[in-house]
C-alpha cells in the first residue's frame, strides 16, 4: 500500500528538524489515509510503548498528526532553554505544528481537535502538573517574537481552530499597524497552548474584536426581547464575587490586587485618562502574562508591542498604589528608583492632540534634521535617517527614486514615533490594573496520550 511507503520513508526524512513545508505533504498524505486500520493500529501501538527514543517520539508525532490531528509529543521532546531568552518551543514539534494548521485535508479534523487536545505538549511534558508553570513557560517561549516569527502564528490558531494563513493574515495585519493590536489573542493563545480551554463552544474569532470580557471569558450568543442577537461572557473574571469573592477595590490602598504566576492581569486607564496614544476612540485597555513573582515585583509577558503584533517580556515591575490613580505596576528608572512614569500610559484627548502635534513639527526634513542634532535621544535611529536620506537623494531622476522614497519615509515615521513617544512619556497617567483571569477559571484541555490515542484510532 501507498501509506506503507510513506511510513517506511519517515526514519530517513525525520533524521534532521525538517520545514514545515517539507511535513506538509506527509501529513495530507497521511490525513487521507487516515482511515486505514493499519495506520491506525500503529499508532496505538506507538503510543503506549514505552521507553521511545527520539526517532521513535518523531515517527509517532508525525503519523498522530497526519491521521488523528493530535500531538502527543514524549520525552525527548521537550521545551529548549535559550540561556539569553529562556524558554523556546521544540523546533521539531512548532514545524509540525506549522504544518498542521497549513494541511487542507486535516483542517476539518483540526477544527474538532482544536477544543479536544493540548497542542503544545512539549509544555506538559515539562510540566505535567502545574498549568500555571505551563503558562508561564508558553508564554516566556513566544516573548521576543513577531509577525515575521514561523514560531507565532500557529499560537493564534487555537490549536488548529483556525488555520494558519488566516492567523497569519490577521497576525500581519495588526504588525503594519492595523486590526487593532494582539494583547488580547496573545493571552488567550497562550492559556489555550497551557492547556486551558478558551473555545469552549463559543463563537470566536481569530482576532478579538469583542474585548477581554467577552473574548477572555469565552463567548456566548444572547437574544435580547426584540430578537437582536448579542454576545455575552460565559465566566467572569476571577477578581469579581461571582468567583468566589475575591474582589479588590482598583482605587483604594488598602485592598489590593492578589496577582501570580500564570494570570492574566488587566488594566485600563483612569479618570478621563481612557485613552491610547495613537487616538482615534482607541481605549487604553490591556492584558498580559505574569510569568514571574517575588513578593511585589512581577515579570510580564505582553502581546501588542511594536506597531501592535510584538510579543514582549516587560523589565522587572513592582506592584504599588498610586494616589489619585489606583493600583499599578511602577518601572526602575535610572536611578534605580521605582516610578510610575515609565509605565504602560493612557490618555484623555487634549493629551492626544499634543502627541499628534510632536509628530506633526516633524514632518519635513529640515526640522527633522534640526531635532536629531539637537536631541540625544534621537541618537540610535540618526544614522538610518542621515543614510536613506543621502540614499534618496542619490537616487532622484533614477529608477531607484521610488524605493529609496520608500525607504526614507519609513525612517521618517520612525523619527515621528519616537517624538510622539517622547512626548507621550510626559503627559498622561498610568494606567491601572482593574482585575485579572486565572487558570482554575477554564475547562482543561486532554493531553494526548496512549489511552486517548487508543480510543482515537479505533
Amino acid at each position: 500500500m501507498a501509506i506503507d511507503s510513506v511510513l517506511d520513508s519517515l526514519p530517513s526524512k525525520l533524521g534532521v528538524v525538517p520545514s514545515a513545508q517539507a511535513l506538509v505533504p506527509i501529513i495530507d498524505q497521511l490525513a487521507a489515509a487516515s482511515t486505514d486500520s493499519g495506520l491506525r493500529g500503529r499508532i496505538a501501538a506507538m503510543a503506549a510503548a514505552t521507553n521511545r527514543g527520539e526517532m521513535d517520539d518523531r515517527v509517532l508525532n508525525v503519523i498522530a498528526a497526519g491521521a488523528l490531528g493530535v500531538l502527543p509529543g514524549g520525552d525527548s521532546l521537550r521545551p529548549t532553554i535559550d540561556p539569553f531568552t529562556g524558554w523556546r518551543v521544540n523546533s521539531f514539534l512548532s514545524a509540525l505544528r506549522h504544518a498542521m494548521v497549513n494541511s487542507k485535508p486535516l483542517q476539518a479534523t483540526m477544527k474538532k481537535r482544536s477544543g479536544q487536545f493540548i497542542f503544545y505538549p512539549e509544555f506538559y511534558t515539562e510540566f505535567p502538573d502545574s498549568v500555571d508553570q505551563r503558562i508561564a513557560a508558553v508564554a516566556r517561549a513566544h516573548a521576543g517574537l513577531g509577525p515575521t516569527s514561523p514560531d507565532l502564528p500557529a499560537l493564534y490558531t487555537l490549536g488548529g481552530l483556525f488555520d494558519g494563513a488566516e492567523a497569519l493574515k490577521q497576525l500581519k495585519a495588526m504588525g503594519q499597524g492595523g486590526g487593532g493590536t494582539t494583547c488580547v489573542m496573545t493571552a488567550r493563545g497562550i492559556y489555550h497552548a497551557a492547556g486551558c480551554d478558551m473555545i469552549d463552544g463559543s463563537p470566536i474569532t481569530v482576532n478579538t474584536p469583542s474585548g477581554p470580557m467577552i473574548d477572555l471569558g469565552t463567548p456566548t450568543k444572547k437574544t435580547r426581547n426584540d430578537n437582536s442577537k448579542y454576545l455575552e461572557y460565559r465566566r467572569g473574571r476571577a477578581d469579581t464575587a461571582h468567583n468566589g469573592g475575591k474582589a479588590f477595590q482598583d482605587n483604594n490602598m488598602e485592598i489590593r490586587p492578589h496577582l501570580t504566576i500564570g494570570d492574566i492581569y488587566y488594566v485600563e486607564g483612569t479618570g478621563d485618562h481612557l485613552y491610547l496614544a495613537r487616538g482615534g476612540g482607541a481605549v487604553a485597555v490591556h492584558v498580559g502574562i505574569i510569568v514571574g513573582h517575588s513578593g511585589d515585583t512581577y515579570y510580564t509577558v505582553d502581546g501588542g508591542g511594536g506597531r501592535g503584533a510584538d510579543v514582549t517580556l516587560s523589565p522587572m515591575r513592582k506592584m504599588s498604589f498610586k494616589k489619585g490613580a489606583g493600583w499599578s505596576f511602577a518601572e526602575l528608572n535610572r536611578a534605580k528608583q521605582w516610578t510610575h512614569e515609565g509605565g504602560t500610559r493612557s490618555y484623555n484627548n487634549s493629551e492626544i492632540k499634543i502627541i499628534n502635534q510632536a509628530g506633526a513639527d516633524l514632518s519635513k526634513d529640515d526640522a527633522i534634521r534640526k531635532r536629531l542634532d539637537s536631541d540625544a535621544r534621537f541618537a540610535a535611529i540618526k544614522p538610518n535617517y542621515l543614510k536613506a536620506y543621502s540614499d534618496w537623494v542619490a537616487a532622484v531622476g533614477t529608477d531607484r527614486q521610488k524605493v529609496c522614497e520608500h525607504q526614507l519615509n519609513v525612517q521618517r515615521e520612525n523619527v515621528q514615533r519616537l517624538a510622539r513617544n517622547i512626548a507621550g512619556a510626559s503627559i498622561g497617567e498610568v494606567r491601572t490594573i482593574h482585575g485579572w483571569w486565572e487558570s482554575e477559571l477554564y475547562n482543561q484541555l486532554a493531553w494526548a496520550g496512549p489511552k486517548q490515542i487508543a480510543e482515537l484510532a479505533r
